[in-house]
């Protein structure tokens, strides 16, 4: 029943601040732009969102040259392009059987088809996929300041201990935040502190 109709699985174009330390993004590549952020524990940077080019402006599309695929149980594939602005892709056999028609260029006619053109699963044949530089608006800086964490997650490289940050440490990091964004146009400062739940 599945597997009758294509569809694709894909993750969010929502820009989701969790417990990462996200670096900078450097190049955008994304053909609709989401403004939709949602905050929780995260030192990840803006968000930044670049339409490169519209599928309908085009006539006929090829599958991305880099993109990877491989097999999953129950007759699903994973699909991936390195331009993805998700990640990667799960498609059904009915979704595989019409990207696999993308090897021989032809133009988007199937619903399906606008989202493995959303996905850089497939690209214009007369046009070469461009990166543009992002332009982060925001400095996000990561304070570590005690070691007295109460939680032991598994994860953690931080041997527990009562060595916490002197106030006036903290106090020239935090000079040195602002400093370095206001030298460098940053509009926005994003401070996030580490050590766990006595922070």
């Amino acid at each position: 029943m599945y597997n009758k109709f294509p569809f694709i699985l894909t993750g969010s174009v929502t820009d989701l601040d969790d417990d990462c330390a996200c670096p900078d993004t450097p190049f955008v590549l994304q053909l609709e732009v989401d403004e939709a952020q949602a905050d929780e524990d995260c030192a990840c940077a803006d968000g930044v969102s670049t339409a490169v080019f519209s599928p309908t402006t085009h006539t006929t599309y090829t599958q991305t040259a880099v993109s990877h695929t491989m097999p999953l149980p129950h007759n699903f594939h994973l699909a991936f392009s390195p331009f993805a602005p998700t990640g990667p892709s799960v498609l059904n056999s009915a979704a595989w059987e019409r990207f696999q028609a993308f090897a021989v260029p032809q133009p988007l006619r199937e619903g399906i088809d606008t989202e493995f053109a959303k996905q850089m699963l497939i690209q214009p044949t007369d046009a070469a996929i461009q990166l543009q530089s992002g332009n982060p608006q925001t400095l996000t800086a990561w304070i570590h300041i005690t070691n007295a964490c109460n939680l032991d997650c598994p994860y953690c490289y931080v041997r527990k201990s009562s060595a916490r940050m002197e106030p006036a440490t903290g106090r020239r990091a935090l000079d040195a935040i602002f400093s370095t964004a206001q030298k460098h146009g940053f509009r926005r400062v994003k401070l996030k502190y580490a050590g766990g739940e006595a922070t």
